[in-house]
Protein backbone atom coordinates (compact mmCIF):
# COMPACT_ATOMS: atom_id res chain seq x y z
CA UNK A 1 0.00 0.00 0.00
CA UNK A 2 3.27 2.25 0.36
CA UNK A 3 3.84 1.82 -3.17
CA UNK A 4 -0.08 3.27 -4.40
CA UNK A 5 0.67 6.17 -1.86
CA UNK A 6 3.89 7.70 -3.39
CA UNK A 7 2.03 7.29 -6.85
CA UNK A 8 -0.75 9.73 -5.51
CA UNK A 9 1.66 12.45 -5.34
CA UNK A 10 0.42 12.95 -1.08
CA UNK A 11 4.15 13.01 0.28
CA UNK A 12 4.99 16.49 2.33
CA UNK A 13 1.04 17.46 2.60
CA UNK A 14 1.49 20.94 3.74
CA UNK A 15 5.15 21.42 2.79
CA UNK A 16 5.20 23.59 -0.39
CA UNK A 17 7.64 23.07 -3.17
CA UNK A 18 10.10 20.44 -2.91
CA UNK A 19 7.85 18.10 -5.52
CA UNK A 20 5.23 18.43 -2.45
CA UNK A 21 1.57 19.48 -3.08
CA UNK A 22 1.12 22.16 -0.52
CA UNK A 23 -2.06 21.16 0.86
CA UNK A 24 -4.11 23.07 3.61
CA UNK A 25 -4.14 21.75 7.01
CA UNK A 26 -7.99 20.98 7.05
CA UNK A 27 -7.29 19.11 3.58
CA UNK A 28 -4.36 17.45 5.20
CA UNK A 29 -6.28 16.40 8.01
CA UNK A 30 -9.00 14.93 5.47
CA UNK A 31 -6.09 12.98 3.52
CA UNK A 32 -4.78 11.25 6.91
CA UNK A 33 -8.32 10.50 8.17
CA UNK A 34 -9.01 8.79 4.82
CA UNK A 35 -5.71 6.36 4.94
CA UNK A 36 -6.14 5.61 8.55
CA UNK A 37 -10.32 4.72 7.95
CA UNK A 38 -8.82 1.77 4.80
CA UNK A 39 -5.81 0.93 6.89
CA UNK A 40 -4.73 2.47 10.53
CA UNK A 41 -1.31 1.09 10.57
CA UNK A 42 -0.73 2.73 7.64
CA UNK A 43 -2.26 6.02 8.17
CA UNK A 44 0.09 6.07 11.10
CA UNK A 45 3.52 5.50 9.38
CA UNK A 46 2.20 7.71 6.69
CA UNK A 47 1.60 11.03 9.79
CA UNK A 48 4.68 10.13 11.55
CA UNK A 49 6.78 10.63 8.57
CA UNK A 50 4.94 13.35 6.89
CA UNK A 51 4.11 15.18 10.15
CA UNK A 52 7.23 14.50 12.50
CA UNK A 53 9.52 14.21 10.21
CA UNK A 54 9.32 16.21 7.34
CA UNK A 55 7.53 19.13 8.46
CA UNK A 56 10.67 19.43 10.75
CA UNK A 57 13.04 18.99 8.77
CA UNK A 58 11.32 21.57 6.48
CA UNK A 59 10.68 23.80 9.38
CA UNK A 60 14.44 23.51 10.53
CA UNK A 61 16.46 22.65 7.93
CA UNK A 62 18.19 24.93 5.00
CA UNK A 63 18.89 24.27 1.69
CA UNK A 64 22.49 22.68 2.88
Amino acid sequence: MIDKIKQLGICGLTIKGYGSPGVTTFEAGVILFELRKREASVGGVFLVHNVVSMITIDKLGDEE
